[in-house]
């Protein structure tokens, strides 16, 4: 059989040989014509995307570089629309010479726009690690306003400074505010510690889109010309484009440190199914809960991306207790301070030492002694605080201590939540101030059986327990014994 068909091929004719040579040559002629494209494609690979993606990175890594990427185009062609309007305001492409007070106005509108990014950042400071989706899609507002005002110096020249200082402010804060959010946006996505990567793609990406972008809008400016409401439509359109693939991008992100409205959506789950639903139990059964707690059943904690969705970054967030929350304010003569212990409590409240840094409480009377016996060990403070308002619930204050550790400010963002669930339902003016106290040492036996249990959950989620931004540091408290 071997020999035959070694035969048979030692045996082919001409024909055969000039068929298979044929076959040969389109098979390698195929790979030629296909390896620039294969080359191109690798490149591009290496240019936009981390080394080794897609493991490198997070699964919605690409959903956001689209959204984020098409976000950047549409900016860019409202923006050269704008710019067009400004110079047409200026004289630009009048042939006349440009007097020296528009050269000077369009110098200034510049310095002060720095101005105003200098101090939008100054005011913001912290909240753009504790919450950058919000100021992300802000900045993005920000961007389109900055180019509606430009628009719009095209209809009232003699307004141009106080517009184009207006819109040149608004750019640049939205450019400040982007950059100060985009280390803490990106992290989410890097799975390697390959942060840097990722910020380098991302440069790449936004460059390829800006420049698209600008060579769109180049393509449009003659077509729309000097037409003011032309060029209104036009950036009404591309920064309704731009603002929404804004929102996608924003909406994407999956932040995994807590901030106010992460932590309560964390909690307030953790703490109802602590409670099995009954937040509206009487002082008698919690305290029969609290005498010999439960073991914490396995927590179906909420998980980054849940409360990626449930997350509001457009909105203000509202609380979804119903007993406020106060962490870190001024200490008042009516609050009423609570502790964990059969302390000598009469809740007299304590004088605030200063507005702001460490504040200190002498022990210079029972109000002293009765703020630090109410620590006593602990890295936070209770205290109930009475609204102006009759019809309005007592608010809980939160205080933590200078040296506060995350990990013991998220107990104690716990325990806090525990409380305001043990406390909804209930109307407060008719507890006695000794009821209050005795509910809230029993959530605080509560709150220390169940953090184990609530810890290990957060931690199997996925959550950052290294980092918190629950509170202003600058404004806990120092309590001294005298």
């Amino acid at each position: 059989s071997s020999s035959s068909s070694s035969s048979g091929s030692s045996n082919a004719g001409p024909l055969d040989r000039v068929i298979r040579l044929s076959t040969d040559s389109n098979h390698s002629s195929a790979q030629w014509s296909l390896a620039p494209i294969t080359t191109a494609i690798a490149m591009a690979k290496k240019v936009f995307l981390p080394i080794e993606y897609p493991s490198s990175v997070t699964s919605n890594y690409i959903p956001f570089v689209q959204a984020m990427s098409l976000q950047m185009l549409f900016s860019h062609i409202s923006r050269v629309l704008a710019t067009q309007a400004m110079l047409l305001a200026v004289g630009v492409g009048s042939g006349k010479a440009l007097p020296l007070a528009a050269v000077t106005a369009w110098i200034l509108k510049d310095g002060f726009g720095h101005l105003g990014a200098i101090a939008f950042g100054t005011l913001v400071n912290t909240r753009f690690d504790s919450d950058p989706k919000r100021f992300r899609f802000q900045a993005a507002a920000l961007g389109k306003t900055a180019d509606m005002l430009s628009i719009m110096t095209l209809g009232s020249p003699e307004w141009f400074l106080l517009l184009s200082t207006l819109g040149s402010a608004c750019a640049r804060t939205s450019f400040s505010t982007a950059q100060s959010c985009r280390a803490k946006i990106y992290e989410t996505f890097a799975k390697q510690s390959n942060l840097g990567d990722v910020l380098r793609c991302s440069q790449a990406q936004t460059v390829a889109a800006q420049l698209i972008g600008t060579a769109i809008g180049a393509c449009l400016g003659p077509a729309v010309g000097n037409s003011l409401p032309h060029l209104l439509a036009l950036n009404g359109a591309f920064s309704g484009a731009a603002l929404f693939s804004a929102y996608h991008a924003s909406a994407l992100v999956r932040m995994q440190t807590f901030n106010l409205q992460r932590a309560e959506l964390v909690f307030h789950q953790l703490c109802t199914s602590l409670l099995a639903g009954h937040s509206t139990l009487s002082v008698a059964d919690i305290a029969t809960l609290a005498a010999d707690p439960p073991a914490a059943p396995v927590l179906e904690c909420l998980d980054v991306a849940a409360v990626a969705e449930k997350e509001v970054f457009v909105r203000n967030y509202r609380s979804i207790f119903s007993t406020p929350l106060l962490v870190n304010p001024l200490m008042l003569d009516g609050d009423m301070m609570l502790s964990p212990f059969d302390a000598d409590l009469d809740g007299r409240g304590t004088d605030a030492g200063s507005s702001s840094g460490d504040r200190n409480l002498a022990d210079d009377g029972q109000d002293g002694t009765a703020a630090t016996s109410g620590l006593d060990g602990r890295d936070y403070l209770f205290a109930l605080r009475h609204s102006t308002s009759v019809a309005k619930d007592p608010s809980l204050v939160l205080w933590y201590q200078a040296d506060t550790r995350t990990l013991e400010t998220l107990q104690g963002f716990f325990h806090a939540s525990l409380f305001r669930l043990i406390l909804e339902g209930k109307s407060l003016p008719d507890f006695d101030q000794q009821e209050i106290h005795s509910l809230y040492r029993h959530s605080a036996k509560l709150a220390s059986a169940w953090w184990p249990a609530a810890h290990h959950s957060l931690h199997t989620t996925g959550w950052r327990l290294d980092v918190a931004f629950l509170d202003i540091r600058e404004r806990r408290i120092r309590l001294e014994r005298g």
